[in-house]
């Protein structure tokens, strides 16, 4: 099982703290976690023992384990030849901008749900829907739009 399936798993029970690392983790999948574990608990702002705790409750017999197997994911994704073709693959001239917009909104979503697991998205909703007062919602320059819609 890849490590990006490990830490989207939905029966895992988290710390807080071990949810920052695995959000920092699979924000920056899989670069993030090629560093030091040092360097790793300084940006998601916790302990390094912390990372060692998570990374064996995920299964591996600690950090330098851990950092093996997501070596060996990176060189085998290094070496796929359909991977390698699918980076190469380019959409033709005669597309139009409104399937390009498509395919990078879908690109976006996959992102998205590769990046975050559903827990958070679960914790989220909860919050709103249990908020006592009144959720006021704002937006910069692009996002106001969206935050009006929404309001």
């Amino acid at each position: 099982m890849a490590i990006r399936d490990v830490l989207m798993r939905g029966d895992l029970a988290l710390t807080p703290s071990e949810e920052k690392i695995v959000r920092l983790l699979l924000t920056d999948y899989p670069t993030s976690g090629l560093g030091t574990a040092s360097s790793l608990a300084r940006r998601a702002g916790v302990s390094d023992p912390t990372v060692v705790r998570l990374v064996v409750k995920l299964g591996y017999e600690g950090f330098p384990d851990f950092q093996a197997k997501l070596l060996a994911e990176v060189e085998a994704r290094l070496h796929s030849p359909l991977l390698m073709m699918e980076t190469k693959r380019q959409r033709g001239s005669s597309d139009s901008a409104v399937l390009a917009y498509l395919d990078s909104v879908t690109a976006a979503l996959q992102k998205a749900t590769a990046a975050t697991p559903v827990q958070t998205y679960e914790r989220a909703a909860r919050l709103l829907m249990e908020a006592k007062g009144e959720i006021v919602l704002v937006g910069g320059r692009f996002s106001r739009h969206i935050a009006g819609m929404l309001a």
